[in-house]
């Protein structure tokens, strides 16, 4: 064959041997995108079943903390470390990297391994180590011979310093995280983690607070002294009640121990304890002149200033700290000690408490000598169980975040630093809301006829607003019902029901967004006029309502505002009751 002739055929074949490379290469290429399709589609598919199996778990895992059951705590945690863990080591390999960067698919496979890595990162970082250290069996906070071991405290403070940057650091990555382009399941797992994360972060923030602080508010440095106040949501005030009996607290290097107990009467100062502004002595009648009135006007930082004048004026002594606390908060704590029996024989616990202290104490024990002694005795058993160690610290803790949370127990710490250190647990009432996201009103209750007729009453809240052309408005109903019963009411002690057979009286002082004016109000006392003031930025409007055995009814506010808007959450703060209060958000329509 001549040279000339094996290169034409050479020269023939190089075109298809070119497409013979060109053909492989796309077969190769298609079988790595099959191979990567593959590979992420299993690996998406199992990471989503983890993820799934996750989130049930993890929302449980809320309710057993809430319930005081913190070893179920410890073994949901550590059984969702397994499945997010999964989830995330699925999710984060060298091809689902590049399979994330790619278009149309990319931006829903990045998000969902975010989101995988996420979870876990609130789940390892962060829940694991809290609940392996102790905090959530808090154990720590039961007491030997009167005593906290302070050294068990302080070897916490690390690792709930890392905790709470875990928490913090995986919120910030949900709000930096955009799933507005991405498929429907995965918007809902980011909403579904988000809504779990969200209200851990100021839990956490709490928790790694207390961890620090706790050493030096139980004494460290130096004897701390406590003031309680028990208030009676029979006698409601805004913040509570009657403020009927203190105890001063003192604690020194973990040695807990009672100073003394009082009820109101050594209190009483002749002349006025504390400045208030016209405004406030306006909307809540007798504000400033008894130490029963410490809670009227709604203002927790006033109301411990007050008690705390109240105190010192009394016995020369200035509280760190004051905590009001209402029974229905004692009842919780209750659930976690051993029972009272009084000497009579008659049992307190956790089921009964509030009832008992609210009213039956009242129907049982015939003086306020008799009253005060039963109420003083539970105090001191529930001391005496608290400092003997004769209580569950977890059950306890939880019935403090129980407390709070319902605004039964609330606490107002004097150092800047340490109410700062203190700000992620339920234990404060910070400024009612109003901003773009959320208008609050506050609807504060106090008993207008020295009786305690208050633990009859039943409420609910209805919040609404509307905007039609160029009227815009709020409007706030309220039902009430009285639920002595006609033939019981006229047997009722004087104490109890001022003689006024069963009937209730009680002022209702509604605080409205700022710039807001009220409109008309309908459904209270035809004979009462109404006071209206400015509380700071708030316009205020004071009620009344009289309501016989038995009588139910609704009453309203309708408050007009330029800035109503639509978007903005209704919130309220109502005045805790014997009995919850629901507050709810009803739609307005225009017409």
């Amino acid at each position: 064959m001549t040279r000339a002739a094996t290169t034409t055929r050479n020269a023939r074949n190089r075109p298809r041997s070119r497409r013979r490379v060109v053909v492989w290469v796309l077969v190769g290429v298609a079988v790595l995108l099959l191979f990567v399709v593959g590979w992420v589609g299993i690996r998406g598919f199992l990471a989503k079943g983890e993820l799934e199996a996750a989130l049930p778990i993890l929302v449980g895992v809320q309710q057993d903390a809430a319930d005081g059951d913190f070893e179920g705590v410890q073994e949901a945690v550590a059984e969702v470390a397994e499945h997010t863990s999964a989830a995330r080591s699925l999710t984060s390999d060298p091809v689902w990297g590049a399979a994330a960067v790619t278009p149309f698919a990319g931006a829903n496979l990045h998000a969902f391994g975010e989101i995988a890595a996420i979870t876990d990162t609130v789940v390892q970082g962060a829940l694991a180590p809290a609940t392996s250290a102790g905090l959530l069996d808090a154990s720590f906070l039961k007491p030997v011979d009167g005593r906290f071991d302070l050294s068990a405290v302080g070897e916490l403070q690390s690792i709930f310093e890392g905790a709470d940057a875990a928490m913090v650091d995986a919120s910030a990555r949900l709000d930096a995280l955009d799933t507005s382009g991405t498929i429907g399941p995965i918007q809902d797992a980011h909403t579904r983690v988000t809504d779990f994360v969200e209200p851990l972060v100021p839990l956490m923030a709490g928790a790694d607070g207390l961890v620090k602080e706790l050493p030096k508010l139980l004494g460290q440095d130096g004897p701390r002294r406590y003031l309680v106040v028990f208030q009676n949501n029979a006698e409601a005030r805004s913040l509570g009640g009657h403020a009927g009996s203190w105890l001063e607290v003192i604690v020194d290097d973990g040695r807990i121990s009672l100073q003394q107990q009082v009820n109101v009467d050594p209190l009483i100062s002749s002349m006025p304890i504390i400045g208030l502004t016209a405004e406030q002595v306006a909307l809540f009648e007798g504000a400033g002149l008894r130490p029963s009135n410490t809670t009227i006007v709604p203002d927790l930082q006033l109301s411990a200033e007050t008690a705390a004048a109240y105190w010192n004026n009394a016995f020369g002594t200035t509280p760190d700290a004051v905590f009001f606390q209402d029974p229905v908060a004692l009842g919780f704590f209750l659930q976690s000690t051993p029972p009272v029996t009084l000497p009579d024989g008659t049992v307190v616990d956790g089921t009964n408490a509030a009832a008992f202290l609210l009213n039956e104490v009242y129907l049982n024990y015939g003086t306020n000598e008799e009253q005060d002694a039963v109420f003083g005795y539970i105090v001191q058993q529930l001391f005496a169980s608290v400092t003997g160690g004769s209580f569950d610290p977890a059950s306890f803790l939880a019935a403090a975040i129980n407390a709070g949370e319902q605004h039964r127990l609330l606490a107002w710490f004097f150092d800047d630093s340490e109410r700062e250190a203190l700000a992620g647990l339920p234990l404060d009432l910070p400024p009612l809301a109003y901003d773009e996201e959320t208008a609050e009103f506050g609807l504060y209750f106090t008993e207008n006829y020295g009786s305690k007729m208050l633990y009859y009453l039943d409420a609910t809240v209805e919040l609404s607003q509307q905007v039609c052309g160029d009227s815009s408005r709020y409007r706030v109903r309220t039902t009430f019902t009285n639920l002595m019963t006609p033939d019981f009411g006229p047997l009722l002690p004087w104490y109890v029901g001022a003689l006024q057979d069963g009937k209730l009286r009680l002022r209702a002082t509604l605080y409205a967004p700022p710039g807001s004016t009220f409109a008309s109000a309908s459904g209270w006392d035809a004979d009462f006029t109404p006071v209206t003031a400015t509380d700071g930025e708030h316009p205020a409007m004071v009620q009344r309502l009289t309501l016989g055995p038995g009588q139910s009814t609704t009453t309203e506010y309708i408050i007009d505002g330029d800035d109503v808007d639509l978007a903005r959450d209704l919130e309220a703060y109502v005045t805790p009751l014997a009995r919850y209060t629901p507050v709810e958000v009803v739609e307005w329509p225009c017409g």
